[in-house]
């Protein structure tokens, strides 16, 4: 499994853009979208506006949005639940479980890979989050490694940890 930490410079510096990417609307792809979630939210069909609406309690932060990627090997398919899982163990590693997430399976490549979008900005305090306290690049692949076990994929040789 690789992990991949997207850059803001690449279309992913809103809530909007980085949603209607995952739900394939971006683009009019949406054949692509396997299979959608979200955590932390009151109404999944108004994440964009709820995600907007905590991160404009934080007058401080300039970039709420955080966006990563998970990519199984060719021959893994996860499942719904498998996804489910391993978003949680991203965002833990992340410091960001309690934040409002929205991620999407995606089937338009070889490989099955699943973009997770979140808001930094806590739903109760806030303030916003560090995720992995600046060491992202560190956690993603922890959290690769710790999905392959737990899901009995295949271990990434070129990965660290």
């Amino acid at each position: 499994m690789i992990g991949k930490i997207i850059p803001r410079r690449h279309g992913a510096g809103s809530f909007r853009d980085s949603v209607n990417y995952n739900l394939g609307l971006s683009r009019d792809d949406t054949d692509k979208v396997e299979y959608v979630n979200t955590r932390n939210v009151f109404e999944p069909s108004a994440v964009i506006r709820e995600m907007e609406a905590v991160a404009l309690e934080n007058k401080l932060s300039k970039n709420p949005v955080f966006n990563c990627v998970l990519s199984w090997r060719e021959n893994e398919i996860p499942t719904h639940e498998q996804a489910d899982e391993a978003v949680r163990i991203v965002l833990e590693e992340m410091d960001l479980e309690e934040c409002q997430t929205h991620y999407a399976l995606h089937r338009n490549t070889q490989n099955l890979h699943l973009h997770i979008c979140v808001n930094r900005i806590h739903p109760e305090t806030y303030k916003a989050i560090d995720p992995a306290h600046g060491w992202t690049k560190k956690a993603i692949q922890r959290a690769a490694r710790k999905i392959e076990l737990a899901q009995g994929w295949e271990i990434e040789r070129s990965g660290c940890y």
